[in-house]
């Protein structure tokens, strides 16, 4: 990826790196840290997202817990470092923002534009396996 490319060219100090895919925003807190991961802006929602969203009656913990909502990708830098990754993505044509914080505190991630809390047990995603004796 060029932009990762490019941070470490830049010598940001670049601490984790993430696909925002399945189980939407939930991926920020993939890390397994005591840490919280404050949202204060989101990107925009690409229609089609919308749509779906819409069709299926999904409430907004359960759509950004679903799809990724325009967040393609997280860059976790270093703090002050934020404004030093937008720029060179916008070097690169690629759209990226400063969207929150991390910290120390309990494992959750807190988007605080939708008013939506997710807690660490939110990210189990170890298989269930169910025994039938039947």
């Amino acid at each position: 990826m060029a932009l990762v490319r490019e941070l470490l060219h830049a010598d940001i100090d670049v601490h984790y790196l993430s696909h925002i895919t399945g189980h939407g925003l939930l991926k920020l807190m993939r890390p397994r840290r005591e840490l919280s991961y404050k949202v204060n802006h989101l990107p925009d929602v690409p229609e089609v997202l919308e749509f779906l969203v819409e069709q299926a009656g999904m409430s907004p913990a359960a759509a950004y817990s679903t799809f990724n909502m325009g967040c393609g990708f997280a860059i976790y830098s270093a703090a002050g470092s934020g404004r030093e990754v937008v720029r060179l993505a916008a070097e690169l044509g690629l759209s990226a923002q400063v969207a929150g914080t991390v910290g120390e505190g309990p494992r959750r991630v807190i988007l605080e534009p939708i008013g939506v809390t997710y807690d660490s047990e939110a990210l189990d995603l170890a298989p269930r396996h169910e025994r039938s004796d039947e």
